[in-house]
């Protein structure tokens, strides 16, 4: 189906806006001092921005470098490289001065600012990538996905005039300007939360008399208890060979590793179980489990969350470790909270096992051993009040950010076809 061309728009092909392109260059090492720092597809940050601060520094020879040199609002294009959950084709807008350059397996584009503006330009191909426009022309070797950049150049798309263009610019960018200071209130967030953590978790609230404990110092009242101490029971799950879909409402499911978060409990990470299987009522996760994960790379080993809420027919992996709280004790939200500390993640760490990073375990009798500070259970219940008032604000920053990424994305889809114009 051909679109309906707007009012002073025109067809356009990409090769079109390009007043030069060119591959980049990857030098030389550096003997005694670099003279150009060279950016790569690793330097390209999920949030659509690049890392300048992680560039390779590297040497050119002074022709290479006029050559080869990057200027203010020139596209970086991936040409090489990619992986099956990540297309081959990602840009980058350049918004720094001279000394920089672009590694081989990049393209430097630099528009003709008499036919586009450069930071549409960007929305453009950046919109034209997300809509899966380079899926079909990547060519892949021995691994790596090579980009068909001549058929890439062909690629057509609706141009507006000059005006236009800048306005839609101008709309795009303060939505990413506006996505930029959330990120940046969410980091600050998490650095505020993870401050009071601390304090709270070996300070407690309004204590002037401590005492020096295995665990460092704490308030005089606390006691030290080992995790099998304060707990009614420990025991992990079961991992059948389950369908790659998640269970429906109603049917079983067996939770993923994924399911436990830094950020929480998500039960749509999970697998269904097959109608073949019986399943196993035991296992199934309740509201005030705490759970960790036991198996995996040293990262994603020893995380903890706590289920404040979960859907009925859930099941532990064989992966998951799931502890309760004796109540009388120790509210398991607390429990969750002292082990995802640095208290408790140094010890999860220096028993972890496995000869590499990217395979350690945590047993049950390691978890049972870890020590734990334990305050009243009053004092207990207002040191995770006062970290939920920080997580609350926490998720709103994250549902902001989320509104914003939507809006970013139905505004890229109107302004670039022309469905919706802007007033120049």
């Amino acid at each position: 189906m051909t679109l309906e061309v707007p009012e002073g728009w025109k067809n356009e092909s990409i090769k079109n806006l390009f007043a030069d392109d060119f591959p980049g260059f990857w030098g030389a090492p550096p003997e005694r001092q670099s003279n150009v720092l060279v950016l790569r597809a690793t330097n390209f940050a999920k949030d659509g921005t690049i890392e300048y601060e992680t560039a390779a520094s590297r040497s050119f020879s002074e022709k290479k470098l006029i050559q080869k040199g990057l200027k203010y609002d020139d596209i970086l294009l991936e040409r090489s490289g990619g992986s099956a959950a990540q297309p081959v084709g990602r840009v980058r807008l350049f918004r720094k001065g001279k000394g920089y350059s672009a590694s081989n397996f990049m393209q430097i584009i630099r528009i003709n600012v008499d036919v586009a503006c450069p930071v549409f330009s960007h929305f453009l191909l950046d919109w034209l990538y997300r809509s899966g426009k380079t899926v079909p022309l990547q060519k892949a070797t021995t691994g790596i996905r090579n980009l068909d950049y001549t058929a890439y150049k062909e690629i057509s798309f609706l141009l507006p005039p000059l005006p236009e263009q800048k306005k839609i610019a101008e709309v795009l960018s303060s939505v990413d300007e506006a996505i930029a200071a959330t990120k940046a209130v969410i980091d600050q967030t998490k650095q505020v939360k993870k401050g009071l953590l601390q304090t709270l978790l070996t300070k407690g609230i309004g204590h002037t008399k401590f005492k020096q404990t295995e665990l460092g110092e704490i308030p005089e009242i606390w006691e030290v208890c080992s995790v099998e101490g304060v707990i009614t029971s420990i025991d992990s799950g079961w991992s059948p060979n389950c369908e790659k879909v998640p269970a429906p409402l109603g049917d079983w499911g067996v939770l993923k590793t994924s399911s436990v978060h830094w950020d929480g409990f998500f039960e749509d990470e999970n697998k269904k179980l097959p109608n073949s299987l019986e399943p196993r009522p035991n296992i199934q996760v309740q509201a005030g489990d705490v759970l960790i994960t036991r198996a995996g790379p040293a990262e994603r080993t020893g995380v903890v969350a706590y289920v404040r809420a979960v859907r009925e027919r859930l099941m532990l992996s064989d992966k998951l470790i799931r502890l309760k709280a004796n109540l009388d004790l120790i509210s398991g939200e607390y429990l969750s909270l002292i082990l995802s500390s640095p208290m408790g993640q140094q010890q999860l760490f220096r028993k972890k096992s496995g000869m590499a990073l990217s395979q350690t375990n945590i047993s049950q009798k390691i978890l049972k051993e870890t020590l734990v500070a334990v305050p009243p259970l009053s004092e207990q219940n207002e040191i995770v009040a006062a970290l939920d008032a920080s997580l609350s604000a926490h998720e709103k920053s994250n549902l902001k950010l989320n509104q914003l990424l939507i809006l970013k994305s139905g505004l890229m889809s109107d302004l670039l076809t022309g469905r919706k114009r802007v007033e120049v």
